[in-house]
This record gives C-alpha cells, sequence and structure tokens, in this order.
C-alpha cells in the first residue's frame, strides 16, 4: 500500500475509543456497532447519568461517528481530520488521561499537516441492510455433540466423524456440526453446516462425507448471504478476510462468500461493515471472478500461495488446508503479509494463481 492508503486505514481514534470502552457496552442496535451509557449526558445538562445504553457508537472506513439519543451529543472523525474538542472531550470522559487524548490529538495534527491533499478522501458507503428468512435443517438434523452423547453408532455417522478430523482441529471444533439419518440416504452421508443471521439459522450446506456423490455440496441457502457473517459486526476487528467456502471461514473465523462471484449486495454489505476487506482468491476461475470484484471495490488482494511469497508450499490450494498444515495464527500472519491493494500487482499475480 501506498502511504496514504497505509494512513487511510489507520483508524487509530477508533483503536483508542475502543480500548475504554466500558465493560457494560452492548451490541449496537441499528446502524451502531456498539451502544454504551453517554458518557456525556450530565455534563450537558441531563439530571441524571444515561442507563439505557443510549449512545451509539459507529466505526467508517475511515474513521467513527457518535451520537447520544439522550442528551443530543454528537461528534465524528476522519482520518486527514483534526481531533475536534467534542471528541477530545468524549475521550476524556470514557477515562482517557489527558496526556494520551493531547497525544491523539497531536498525531491527527500531523496527518493532516503532512499528508494534506494526499489524503484518501472518504468514499461514499452504499448501505446493505441485509434481511434473511429463518428456515429448517433437514428433516431430524440434530448437533453431532448431542449425537455422540446419546451413543449414536450408525456407520454413516461415524464416517461423518471421520471426515470432519481429517480436517484438522480448527475445523473440526471450530463449529457446531449437524447430521441426520432421517432426511433419506444422501444426506446421511453428509456432514450439515448451519448458516446464521442475527442468531437464526436462514441457510445450510451439506458436504459429501463419503467422497463417492457427484455433488459435493447440497445447500439450501439465500441470495446475498454471507456466511459467519458475524464477524461484520465485531467492532474489535480491522480486517475482514473474505474466503469462498465455508470450511475456509471456518478455519480462520472469517467470512465466506458461498459463490463463485460476489454479488452487488454482498460488497455493500461488506463495505457497510466498516472494516478492511482482504481478499484471499482460490486457484480457479471463481477465485478470478472474485478477484474482479476486489479490484471494483478497491479491496486488497492476499497471495500467500504463490511460491515468490514463501508463505505456503505449492501443493497447498486453500486456507482450511493451510490452516491444518501450519495453524490459524500463522495463516492469518501470511494473508495480512502478503495482501496488496496495487491494482497491476493484483492483476499479475492473480495470473500466476492459475
Amino acid at each position: 500500500m501506498s502511504l496514504a492508503e497505509d494512513i487511510k486505514y489507520d483508524n487509530f481514534v477508533w483503536d483508542a475509543l475502543a480500548a475504554n470502552l466500558p465493560s457494560s457496552r452492548r451490541r449496537g442496535v441499528g446502524k451502531f456497532d456498539i451502544n454504551i451509557n453517554c458518557p456525556m449526558c450530565v455534563s450537558r445538562g441531563e439530571r441524571r447519568p444515561d442507563q439505557f445504553h443510549r449512545c451509539g457508537l459507529k466505526r467508517n472506513p475511515t474513521g467513527l461517528g457518535i451520537n447520544c439519543f439522550n442528551c443530543r451529543f454528537k461528534t465524528r472523525w476522519n482520518v486527514g481530520e483534526h481531533l475536534s474538542q467534542p471528541m477530545a472531550a468524549f475521550l476524556e470522559a470514557l477515562g482517557m488521561s489527558d496526556t494520551d487524548v493531547k497525544r491523539i490529538a497531536h498525531r491527527a495534527l500531523v496527518i493532516a499537516r503532512t499528508l494534506g491533499d494526499h489524503i484518501v478522501p472518504e468514499e461514499r458507503i452504499e448501505y446493505f441492510e441485509p434481511s434473511f428468512k429463518k428456515i429448517d435443517l433437514p428433516l431430524g438434523a440434530r448437533p453431532i455433540g448431542e449425537l455422540l452423547n446419546a451413543g449414536c453408532d450408525d456407520p454413516r455417522f461415524l464416517q461423518a466423524l471421520e471426515y470432519l478430523a481429517s480436517r484438522g482441529s480448527e475445523i473440526a471444533v471450530g463449529y457446531t456440526y449437524y447430521w441426520t439419518a432421517q432426511a433419506g440416504d444422501s444426506m446421511a452421508g453428509r456432514l450439515i453446516i448451519p448458516m446464521y443471521f442475527q442468531n437464526e439459522i436462514v441457510g445450510w450446506t451439506a458436504r459429501d462425507t463419503t467422497n463417492t456423490m457427484e455433488r459435493k455440496y447440497h445447500a439450501d441457502t439465500p441470495p446475498d448471504l454471507l456466511f459467519n457473517n458475524r464477524v461484520l459486526s465485531d467492532p474489535f476487528r480491522k480486517y475482514v478476510l473474505l474466503v469462498e467456502g465455508a470450511f475456509d471461514a471456518i478455519a480462520i473465523d472469517s467470512v465466506g462468500t458461498l459463490g463463485a462471484k460476489l454479488s452487488d449486495n454482498q460488497a455493500r454489505w461488506i463495505n457497510s461493515s466498516g472494516k478492511i476487506p482482504i481478499l484471499i482468491a482460490d486457484r480457479d476461475s471463481s477465485g478470478v471472478n472474485n478477484i474482479e470484484i476486489a479490484l471494483k471495490q478497491k479491496w486488497p488482494v492476499a497471495f500467500p500461495r504463490l511460491a515468490s511469497a514463501g508463505w505456503w508450499d505449492a501443493d497447498v490450494k486453500d486456507v482450511a488446508k493451510a490452516t491444518e498444515l501450519y495453524g490459524r495464527l500463522y495463516v492469518v500472519k501470511s494473508i495480512i503479509a502478503t495482501m496488496t491493494n496495487d491494482p497491476y500487482k493484483i492483476e499479475v499475480w492473480s495470473k500466476l494463481l492459475i
């Protein structure tokens, strides 16, 4: 990345704010990432402190916004701007020392003066508010842990367990999988992976564990769904790692695109998160399609598979296999280390994947 791009994605004011949030914080309501009891209410004339978490905090790709629905306090900050007095007062009200607030304000001032017009302006984000209907899993599906405790000894169930164990520990214990013998022989030869939105099951995919079926996956998923989408609303993550398959996403606790090509709504949803998306493309035509989307959206793309990068062995084809061999931390580090948003590098390096 260029210096300006590095600065653009260095949301240091949000990082400082997040490190000083009270333990009573709650998951955000509506467009907000986090809701807290407003620390400004009394100083702004309210008779008693806020006790109903009416202050919303929203991280955007280049800064943050704050809005209290009780005392009407509002402030915002974006990279390239000075730290305003209201923002400084809010940070101090959270408990940050005067010295630390001044240090942050000085850093914002230096960036604004040094880069000036070279600061990449905040781009207008087209927000996407997803909505999905709750659905049922295949007939009789139960969590595999529950079936184990019940002493299920169906050979097809045991084969599903063996398959799961073969995928490595991060995948084997990283998710709650389901299985059923009541939905037909074909489904009994599959491991069911539920997909959630706001804690409700809204889709599922079932992986062949016999390696004999014509279709490796059988799925019921709505358009525009992103697997493991809870990551998008995690206020303490800087990056959103984008992979294609569910097992890849489980392996490194990332977001799965679930298709050969990201839809416009999926891209809007990802952009709405206020985090830095990093695409890790597969070695196939679908991977190339998603790289084209990343170029259009100006997202970084990571290339840990390239031999010249020196991170993964040449025969490692996906994130799930890399995690099995090297471990989650190493794989995430390899992704961050090899990401680039240089269009020329992305176009050249992507051709080396095929």
